[in-house]
């Protein structure tokens, strides 16, 4: 008796210090539930199997492994522990059910807020497969040759480029020569070579290059090293702020997401709540609008509007460039200029969806400058920017204060950007001087309307205020659609100072198909008007003939007539202009000779990157890319493509209908991703078979029997022999060998054939009689 006391006591003693510190309830061990194998039913679904429930006083517990199977959100305490598992009552979860027990059913009818949520990706593309770059070069030439009344000239743009799987190296320079100077010039202009990091998103120059600068300031040519953030090698990731959306599906559900009335994304979801995140959008102001479909076709639709600034960097993401080098002065005029040293850093942080940092500073050994900018998202679709800046230099120094405000709706836009500087501030270092002073103060703002019956209005403002001279001009515009004619516009131009005060111009587009348009317009200006006609086809981009001519009119009578022309050797334009007194001619040639691959190609200027298409031993085979005819191979099975986009998905396509009926093409597209300036092989393996007839005779020239099984090297199942000993063979290509099995006079007998199919193109050869010897 005095035993039990002393442990009842014992156990309300544990009780009571648990109470009083706070400790957390324990799952209870079970004891006295009965095991249940039941069918599961959740919210009217099937599918979900047979599961092991625990019966205990009027309540069914379940394992916290099908809970969560389920999606189901979990208690933070456990109801019981049967033989190490968690189970859960479902009292606990405040959830209706049913247990028909002569059926061994569990029917569950779970609200969606009780379901973890589904993450939805909005974006999902595989990574892009970049092409390797074998080792080659290009040559691009601009050449222009001009002759006129007075005099005659010529001027020619070349590059040299060079490239391997470390990166490219490129050089251009320009050339000059007048006659009426008896004068030659040629000048480099810049040298620099660039291996990028795609991985990573980075690029690394040295030699010439630009420096990165922010809105309110400028660049400055180097010649060093340059290490930056370089988007352009991963051309799909999404730098801008991206949307995110929260819904609840009552039932298994279709999700629609439309942006600006397109639809963006389309995914089932299961019962409960969900989000999409990592929606790309276009940027600027957009409306989106959220659609749920149930199993029963009803819809619940939300919709609501957005705001991307283009300029803005999404949360996390870095955007720099570091740069240390000489600057260059008198670029275009001089080969190699160069004078002090400058450092130079420029990084962007996007420190929230709705913050991107910007930091700027510059060093020399007479010019210093620390930059702070910034965007910031508004409510109601605004941003705003602001930038403080302040710089010493060898005369003085300065501060700059900016600060913009935008504001963005599908119809209507306005902006307004203030800046103003203080004491001497310079933009750029002292060694680079400018044409005009920066300005004092700064202005500009503008409005535009768009959808209107008159159609999208557009009206800007702009002042510029310095020690000498003062600017400040209005301008506004107006565009019109004209169903079934073309475009109208009108345009006024008002300088608030100066003699040309004043400017009013009207403009009629009228395209008439295939890249041909007329246009016709005049402009009024203070003391003297003009006026044109034309005509214009634009060149393609592939092969073929382009156009203008041109007449003006009034105060400008100039005649002009353009001929264009694109064809797999290079581009060629021919040019004629005539005016009261002068007449002038012009010839111009762009081309490019380029190494890849062991092959030497002339083609169109290599603008990015460049391919060649190899199609073994075929010719006169249409090339497409990206769904645009633009070269046709050679006799060897060559096709030069001058224009590639570097690190973004290029669709090259072959024309099914040139192949013959004998070539096999193991596939017509390919999707090719070059590095930049550089050049890749494409090959498109092809097989040559054709059907191959012959009727098989012994050595006394009787026809082997029908039934005769043919054997063919390397293959297990024979061939029958039919009437007359025909043998039928398909896909046959080269040097063939026959074994033939047949019974004669019963007994089995066996000779043996070879032949070889001729490779001339022909998908079916008739060979006629062929004998098969039985002493082979």
């Amino acid at each position: 008796m005095m035993l039990s006391l002393a442990r009842a006591l014992a156990l309300l003693l544990t009780f009571a210090i648990a109470a009083l510190f706070g400790a957390a309830p324990q799952a209870q061990e079970s004891t006295a539930v009965e095991e249940l194998w039941v069918d599961v039913t959740l919210n009217r679904q099937q599918g979900f199997g047979t599961v092991l429930a625990l019966a205990r006083d009027g309540d069914v517990l379940l394992a916290a492994g099908d809970l969560k199977r389920w999606r189901v959100e979990l208690p933070e305490q456990a109801a019981l522990q049967h033989y190490g598992e968690s189970y859960y009552s479902l009292k606990q979860l405040n959830t209706e059910y049913n247990l028909n027990r002569s059926l061994m059913r569990l029917s569950l009818e779970l609200p969606p807020e009780l379901f973890s949520e589904s993450k939805l990706q909005g974006y999902q593309r595989p990574p892009i497969e970049l092409s390797p770059s074998a080792p080659g070069a290009y040559f691009n030439y601009d050449v222009t040759a001009t002759h006129d009344t007075f005099m005659t000239s010529a001027a020619g743009f070349l590059e040299l480029g060079l490239f391997n799987a470390w990166g490219s190296l490129n050089q251009t320079s320009v050339h000059r020569y007048n006659s009426d100077a008896a004068d030659t010039e040629s000048l480099r202009l810049n040298t620099v070579w660039r291996s990028d990091f795609p991985e990573r998103m980075n690029s690394l120059y040295i030699g010439d290059f630009l420096t990165r600068s922010a809105g309110w300031s400028r660049d400055v040519r180097l010649a060093g090293i340059k290490w930056e953030t370089n988007f352009a090698t991963q051309p799909e990731m999404i730098k801008v702020p991206t949307l995110a959306f929260t819904g609840l599906a009552t039932e298994p559900s279709t999700v629609d997401l439309y942006i600006n009335d397109a639809l963006r994304f389309r995914q089932r979801v299961p019962t409960g709540p969900f989000a999409i995140d990592e929606l790309p959008s276009i940027t600027g102001y957009g409306d989106v609008q959220l659609v749920v479909t149930d199993l029963l076709g009803r819809q619940r639709a939300i919709s609501q509007s957005y705001f991307t600034d283009r300029r803005a960097l999404r949360a996390g993401l870095h955007d720099y460039s570091y740069a240390l080098g000489t600057v260059r002065q008198d670029y275009g005029l001089s080969s190699g200029n160069y004078s002090s040293w400058l450092a130079d850093i420029h990084h962007r942080y996007g420190v929230s969806n709705d913050f991107t940092a910007e930091v700027t500073a510059r060093l020399s050994d007479d010019y210093q400058q620390l930059g702070v900018s910034g965007i910031q998202a508004l409510p109601w679709q605004n941003s705003m920017t602001f930038a403080l800046v302040g710089n010493h230099h060898s005369e003085g120094k300065g501060q700059l204060l900016q600060l913009g405000l935008q504001h963005h709706r599908r119809q209507f836009n306005f902006g307004v950007d203030a800046q103003k500087t203080f004491a001497d501030f310079r933009i750029s270092p002292p060694v680079l001087q400018q044409p005009l002073p920066y300005p004092k103060l700064q202005l500009r703002s503008y409005l535009s309307v768009s959808g209107t019956p008159l159609g999208n209005l557009r009206l800007a403002y702009t002042r510029q205020q310095r020690d000498d001279e003062n600017l400040a001009f209005i301008n506004a515009g107006l565009t019109k659609h004209l169903p079934g004619l073309g475009h109208l516009s009108l345009h006024g131009l008002k300088f608030f100072k100066g003699e040309q005060d004043f400017q009013l111009s009207l403009a009629l587009n009228i395209p008439f198909g295939k890249g041909a348009n007329f246009s016709t317009g005049a402009t009024h200006y203070t003391e003297r008007d003009t006026a044109f006609m034309q005509v214009q086809r634009q060149t393609p981009v592939g092969h073929g003939v382009g156009y203008r001519l041109r007449q003006g009119f009034f105060d400008q009578p100039r005649s002009q007539a353009d001929l264009n022309f694109n064809s797999s050797v290079g581009s060629f334009a021919a040019n004629y202009s005539r005016t009261d007194n002068l007449q002038a001619y012009r010839a111009t040639a762009r081309g490019s000779l380029s190494y890849v691959g062991g092959y030497l190609s002339l083609g169109q200027p290599v603008r990015d990157s460049f391919g060649l298409v190899h199609v073994p031993g075929t010719e006169n085979v249409r090339v497409y890319a990206e769904n645009q005819h633009i070269a046709t191979t050679d006799e060897e099975g060559f096709a030069f493509i001058p224009r590639l986009r570097a690190y973004q998905r290029n669709r090259i396509r072959l024309d099914a209908t040139d192949f013959p009926l004998s070539t096999t093409v193991a596939t017509l597209q390919r999707e090719i991703a070059p590095y930049h300036r550089s050049g890749v092989v494409i090959t498109f393996p092809i097989t040559s078979s054709a059907s191959v007839m012959l009727n098989l005779v012994n050595a006394q020239g009787a026809f082997i029997p029908v039934g005769a099984k043919a054997y063919l090297a390397g293959q297990d199942d024979p061939v029958p022999v039919g009437y007359e000993g025909l043998l039928y063979l398909t896909d046959s290509q080269g040097k063939q060998q026959v074994e033939v099995h047949y019974q004669q006079n019963g007994e089995m007998q066996q000779c043996l054939l070879e032949f070889e199919v001729p490779q001339d193109g022909t998908s079916l050869h008739d060979l006629g009689k062929r004998t098969c010897d039985a002493s082979v």
